[in-house]
């Protein structure tokens, strides 16, 4: 049994996809990044992505994907909705004595 999210605004696009605010279809969860990807006949490329993501899930260092499907040319990933910008978070960073060097390194 599957949980149902629906598609909102474009927050982000790139050159193979896009990325949608989400809600979980009961608006019982925090919104969600969902990500839009235009898979053609590279799903095994794509797939890595969300392979990787499931890998490292504990991770407090990585967006955490809540869910992937394939359906027709198209790959869906529901990720953790980050909140701010990269350059905020090293702003965040730098107050607390780390170097932009050590920022780099540890993303």
């Amino acid at each position: 049994c599957g949980v149902t999210y629906h598609l909102g605004r474009v927050i982000g696009k790139g050159g193979c996809g896009q990325v949608y605010l989400g809600y979980n279809a009961n608006m019982t969860d925090d919104p969600v990044a969902i990500k839009e990807i235009q898979v053609r006949s590279s799903v095994p490329k794509y797939l890595k992505e969300a392979e990787l993501l499931q890998k490292f899930r504990n991770s407090p260092h990585v967006i955490q994907l809540h869910a992937h499907t394939l359906q027709e040319d198209n790959l869906y990933m529901v990720l953790e909705l980050g909140q701010g910008t990269l350059h905020e978070k090293m702003l965040q960073r730098k107050k607390c004595g780390q170097s932009w060097a050590e920022f780099e390194l540890k993303t």
